[in-house]
């Protein structure tokens, strides 16, 4: 055994799974489990001194592996029947890895189980420990994180319901989850010295060690995404008198006495609690309501908006997303917000009328408010303040309301109706600038983007409170160099008019003037609704891919950012992600608005196309001229725009309403 493991390589996560007879189980178990298992890890079984064909069965299985799998698979033999907790600390004693995932012989885990775990464990070096999501063989939900009453008393979230439900679809931080499928960082493990072996034979021993690793200053969550289909009973049985079961009374009452100071702080094991208890975050209890879904990876606003979720949740706030409307890529989005730490309330179906889906929003938020008393609602745009803020203020009365304007929506139809010399369209504007600032003034906090859409609203509104909170953007982990990057790149959504009337005046006006003193140069136009724009802007070197699910490979590969925008409001998205990734940009002073850059320092800026084109020209040729303004553009945005800087600034809004 020991040369074995001599020959296996790193390994990141062990597996433990001790067993005592019941070989049906353990061999779907394995049949489970084994195709899971990356090169990094190893399978580590403890025979607990089966008395039926378990170890012979064990034996010959392992005799028929691969041998590239026998090297990660171990069998340990126990002479007596020692129990499950003792089982799990003699083979943690073995394990190599840096996580250690105790995973009962009674589960069939779905696919990806282990990656899930990791991945979140990842996310933050304070994660301690993470559960999963267990249903029984029928489907219904069997725990979905557990909760601890001031008694001792444990909860399985969940139980019998719906697996599906909003509720218990997003990562949470709990009281703890069950060892049937627990991973746990190895050196917290140890550190602790493994399971409490006062808790032997089983029972309390992983709601434990989960109160063991936040004594610690770390969090035990819940990952939704790691399903485990548990045969809740088997291993211990279910009578509490004649089986191990019955030491879940004894064992409680141990540890009561362990952690009665801690206790005190729980909540009374009353129903009405029940909710609350299911997530330790005890932050605002905050519903944000948008159009949609964020499509983060498709508009920087959606961008923006997902950023600004993250700040949230990381900051202990309780967050539910409600989208207006239905949209392509649901769950994909939804995915996101869950493992964020939103919960997303029911999404309406593509084909369903608009009145329907009228009739559905409104019996949502009645319902969800009258049983969710929120502390907050944060409207996203002014439009979903024009549907909802009434409702809110009805059945909410102590809800303060936060209208995000994101842009000011009149500033830039106007500008527009400007540039175009559209009559109905400054007529237009206007329309919109009167329900636009009647939302704001109804708000309890109004959020602009930049400070110059700050004062220009505070010059229509001054009783009106209004808070900046800008675009976020974190520096990309890699950055490329000068000479491995070639060709130009614009960025944006083309349903969004600003955005195609750039490219048409680039390719007509700028491009022309470029190509005369470089001739082979590519413009890569990136992001969704571009067909009608391909056929209004003919060009052989103008590249149009759509929407790309990598975009830092365009913004690493690409030498400079164009954004030649002649109209808009708010900060633009594009060129902050831009100016993250180090790619130096050129744009206009539209472009540049609101964001306090530097003309020649951190950003090129040149208004009229033969400016523009020259910026162009130089950054591109000259090396020295294009390393300053990448390294001054990231740390620009490190320093103004970061999610260090930005969470600041939201935690002090949110704190002072």
């Amino acid at each position: 055994m020991h040369k074995e493991r001599e020959a296996v390589p790193e390994i990141r996560l062990s597996i433990i799974t001790p067993v005592f007879n019941n070989l049906l189980f353990t061999r779907q178990y394995l049949e489970a489990v084994v195709p899971e298992l990356g090169g990094d890890a190893e399978l580590i079984i403890v025979d607990d001194a089966s008395t039926d064909d378990t170890q012979k069965h064990l034996a010959s299985w392992k005799d028929s592996l691969k041998e590239s799998l026998k090297g990660r698979i171990h069998i340990l033999q126990n002479v007596e029947n020692i129990g499950f907790l003792k089982s799990c600390n003699r083979g943690a004693r073995i394990a190599r890895g840096k996580y250690i995932l105790f995973l009962n012989n009674d589960t069939v885990p779905h696919g990806g189980f282990a990656d899930h775990l990791m991945r979140l464990a990842e996310t933050d070096e304070k994660v301690g420990a993470v559960g999963a999501k267990l249903i029984y063989p029928d489907g219904r939900l069997q725990e979905a994180g557990g909760i601890v009453f001031r008694d001792g008393s444990a909860k399985n979230y969940g139980r019998y319901k719906t697996a599906d439900m909003p509720q218990y679809n997003f990562i949470r931080e709990v009281d703890y989850c069950s060892g049937a499928c627990l991973l746990v960082r190895k050196a917290l493990f140890d550190k602790v010295g493994g399971f409490d072996e006062r808790f032997s034979p089983a029972y309390y021993e992983d709601t434990d060690l989960c109160f063991s690793i936040r004594q610690m200053g770390y969090k035990v969550l819940y990952q939704p995404l790691c399903v485990v289909k548990h045969h809740e009973g088997v291993s211990c049985g279910k009578d509490v008198y004649t089986s191990i079961k019955r030491y879940q009374e004894v064992n409680r009452v141990k540890f009561v006495e362990k952690w009665k100071c801690v206790l005190s702080q729980q909540f009374p094991p009353e129903e009405r609690f029940y909710e609350m208890a299911s997530d330790r975050r005890r932050g605002k209890n905050i519903l944000v309501i948008y159009h949609q879904l964020p499509a983060h990876d498709r508009n920087s606003g959606a961008l923006r908006l997902f950023n600004i979720l993250k700040i949230l949740t990381g900051q202990g706030h309780r967050l539910t997303f409600f989208a207006h409307r239905p949209q392509d890529d649901q769950n994909r989005y939804k995915v996101d917000l869950e493992q964020i730490g939103v919960m997303v309330a029911p999404l309406f179906k593509k084909g369903e009328g608009i009145s329907m889906r009228t009739l559905k929003r409104r019996f949502f938020l009645k319902k969800f408010l009258a049983l969710n008393p929120c502390d907050l609602v944060w409207f996203v745009h002014y439009d979903m303040g024009q549907h909802y803020l009434k409702l809110c203020r009805k059945y909410g009365k102590q809800t303060k309301l936060i209208t995000d304007s994101v842009d000011v929506h009149f500033l830039r139809e106007g500008r527009m109706a400007e540039l175009l010399d559209d009559e109905k369209m400054m007529l237009r504007s206007l329309r919109t600038k009167r329900q636009e600032l009647s939302i704001y003034g109804q708000s309890d906090l109004t959020i602009a983007i930049t400070n110059e859409e700050k004062e220009m609203l505070m010059k229509e509104l001054p009783q009106v409170r209004i808070e900046v909170i800008p675009n976020i953007h974190d520096i990309a982990s890699k950055i490329s160099g000068f000479h491995s990057r070639d060709h130009l790149l614009f960025v944006g959504g083309y349903g969004h008019p600003p955005n195609p009337d750039a490219v048409k005046y680039f390719n007509r006006d700028i491009f022309p003037l470029i190509k005369k003193e470089i001739l082979r140069l590519n413009l890569f136009v990136v992001g969704q609704y571009i067909d009608a724009l391909i056929k209004e802007s003919g060009s052989n070197e103008t590249i149009f891919t759509g929407p790309v699910d990598d975009l830092q490979s365009y913004m690493q590969s690409c030498r400079v950012f164009v954004a030649p925008l002649r109209f808009g409001a708010g900060l633009k998205g594009k060129i902050g992600e831009a100016m993250a990734s180090g790619i130096p940009v050129v744009t206009t002073s539209i472009g540049a608005e609101g964001m306090n850059v530097v003309d020649g320092e951190n950003i090129l800026i040149g208004d009229t196309p033969g400016d523009f084109a020259e910026r162009v020209i130089m950054v591109y040729s000259d090396e020295a001229l294009w390393k300053k303004i990448s390294s001054n553009a990231i740390r620009f945005v490190e320093e103004n725009y970061s999610s260090r800087v930005i969470g600041r600034k939201i935690d002090d809004m949110i704190q002072n309403l």
